[in-house]
């Protein structure tokens, strides 16, 4: 999990933001905690109050601390993390692409299938049909 956050966080000041942005070590302790959090959860209904509630923060303080840190906000990350499940299951598995929709968090099929085209650019079937091709 430290090494996931610590490349998040490189990957992020080095490309979209370049903000100096000095993260206190209590700050990044809240921030695992919350990144933990998500990662445990992502598959549930999650509100970004429901995680300031779990790891003792104000909702607003944990988003802001988390999007000092990463540059994106809870929301941008619970769906980025269910999108990155999605994908491996479309890799690893032959279950349908609503059932993985359902398993990743998703309680919609059309949310999934624009969310997952507009992060990656084509269609969960797509997806698949081009992994499928590769191996």
């Amino acid at each position: 999990m430290r090494a996931r956050l610590s490349r998040l966080a490189t990957s992020n000041f080095s490309g979209k933001q370049q903000n100096s942005y000095m993260v206190q070590s209590k700050e990044i302790s809240n921030v695992e905690k919350v990144a933990m959090f998500i990662a445990r959860n992502y598959q549930n209904p999650i509100t970004v109050s429901d995680i300031g509630e779990q790891v003792g923060l104000h909702p607003d303080y944990a988003n802001s601390i988390f999007k000092k840190t990463f540059g994106s906000t809870l929301s941008e990350y619970i769906i980025e993390e269910r999108i990155a499940h999605a994908k491996r299951k479309l890799v690893t598995s032959k279950a349908n692409i609503s059932q993985i929709a359902y398993e990743c968090g998703f309680n919609s099929i059309s949310w999934f299938n624009s969310t997952f085209r507009k992060i990656n650019g084509c269609t969960p079937r797509q997806f698949r049909g081009e992994a499928d091709k590769n191996n």
